[in-house]
């Protein structure tokens, strides 16, 4: 049996000739482009066809034929699977048949997560997945990545690829993925690498407070990915005086004088930290 590994999309045509009884078969790159009228004459411009396979290989022209004989053909939509069909020729009293296998693999298709923000000095990874096919497969990538990071392709037989890295450079990227397969299909992914700048605290000095007296202080921090959250790290607060870990604000009325030394942490959503570390003055009445 000869078989032939053939594109899912793609539809097989299956001749006969009305008068010689001969029988072949072709294909079409897109079964929706297929004629209309699927009966009649070979046309002027058109080369013949030829079976697939190494055996019962023929070509007809035009001027091969005489005015009589007519083409009979029919379309196959190919669908993922193997198939068996029997290719038999009638000429001049002798016949000859041959029996080929038909593989339809699955269209070639490749994808990669939805688009995420990520961070400057934080660890990056994203998996870019192909499938279908004729593995192994073997990738291309397109466009400027971010300083530090980088694309890793032909992992195994190569159907899942990365791009990694820690990126050093807040920005935009967007890039293109080919993946092409054994027998030269090919399909592409886009991906945009939004990279934010690095978590910092903006808040330098928390200012003098005072006993009794109410006291109050917003910690800002800038860059980063998504929602701040804030923890007492090293030291302590006044007594009377508490950190809201949520909004990041130091707020209450202090009850005894002193230098108050502590450390602040502001950590995002990926898990990057900014710490900073302040010296709170509490005077007396």
């Amino acid at each position: 049996m000869v078989r032939r590994r053939q594109p899912l999309g793609k539809a097989v045509r299956l001749h006969r000739c009305r008068r010689s009884r001969r029988a072949y078969t072709s294909t079409l790159a897109d079964a929706a482009a297929r004629p209309a009228d699927h009966d009649g004459e070979l046309a002027e411009s058109d080369r013949g066809y030829a079976v697939h396979g190494d055996a019962c290989r023929f070509r007809r022209r035009k001027s091969d034929l005489d005015d009589e004989c007519r083409f009979a053909s029919r379309w196959i939509d190919a669908r993922a699977g193997s198939s068996t069909f029997t290719v038999r020729v009638d000429s001049g009293g002798h016949s000859a048949s041959k029996q080929l296998g038909l593989v339809v693999v699955d269209k070639l298709t490749a994808s990669s997560p939805a688009d995420q923000t990520w961070e400057v000095k934080r660890p990056l990874q994203i998996a870019i997945n192909a499938k279908g096919g004729t593995p192994g497969y073997s990738w291309k990538v397109t466009g400027t990545l971010p300083e530090n990071t980088g694309f890793i392709g032909n992992q195994g037989n190569g159907s899942t690829s990365y791009l990694r890295g820690v990126p050093a450079q807040a920005g935009t990227f967007p890039i293109v993925l080919t993946v092409t397969d054994a027998d030269g299909g090919s399909a592409e992914v886009r991906v945009t690498l939004t990279v934010a700048p690095k978590l910092q605290i903006r808040t330098f000095s928390v200012g003098r407070a005072q006993v009794g007296k109410r006291y109050r202080l917003a910690l800002a921090s800038a860059g980063g990915v998504g929602a701040t959250s804030w923890t007492l790290a090293v030291g302590s607060l006044p007594a009377g005086v508490k950190l809201n870990a949520d909004t990041g604000v130091i707020s209450g009325k202090p009850r005894r004088s002193g230098t108050f030394r502590f450390t602040i942490v502001g950590t995002d959503a990926l898990e990057a930290k900014a710490a900073m570390t302040y010296s709170l003055r509490v005077r007396r009445r």
